[in-house]
């Protein structure tokens, strides 16, 4: 669950200055669609890395059903 007013950090790098000026000119926000990049790359690796494990408990689950399954209410 992201965090409502995550504190903030400050980051410098360098782009290609056309794509900046172009993005600027256009009114996209650039510190947005970097922050967003940033997620999705973060959220794939985090898949990526723990695709194994996952694997394996959908297949217990499939194998074993919900562990609190007799409690659902629905």
């Amino acid at each position: 669950m992201p965090i409502a007013n995550p504190p903030r950090q400050p980051v410098t790098f360098q782009a290609d200055k056309r794509a900046v000026e172009l993005a600027v000119e256009l009114g996209v926000d650039v510190q947005s669609v970097c922050e967003q990049a940033l997620r999705v790359e973060v959220a794939r690796r985090f898949q990526e890395d723990n695709r194994k494990v996952m694997e394996a408990w959908n297949v217990w689950i499939e194998q074993n059903g919900l562990p609190l399954e007799r409690y659902r209410l629905f």
